[in-house]
């Protein structure tokens, strides 16, 4: 899979974490498998990144940031985190 089509796959992930959050999906996605699809598509995106490797720090720690809120039950901090994260345009990284 080309970095475009992978960092657009984790843009949707980040999406679907932003949309239905930790207790508002739809049968038969859940928060399980959606968290490691976007894990498993931002590590394969992350080892393909040049231009914008130097962001790599800062979107590991929103990552963290948002499942630790979403585990803890802080669903709008969840939701915000997610919603910065996807506002980063990622799909346009290189």
């Amino acid at each position: 899979m080309s970095l475009k089509e992978t960092l657009a796959d984790f843009s949707t992930e980040v999406a679907f974490c932003a949309m239905f959050a930790h207790d508002r999906y739809l049968m038969p996605m859940s928060y399980e498998q959606n968290k490691a699809n976007l894990l498993r598509y931002w590590s394969e995106a992350k080892g393909q990144l040049k231009r914008d490797a130097a962001l790599i720090p800062a979107i590991d720690a929103q990552i963290e940031e948002m499942f630790a809120a979403f585990d803890s039950g802080d669903r709008k901090k969840g939701v915000d985190t997610a919603m910065a994260l996807w506002n980063r345009n990622i799909k346009q990284m290189e």
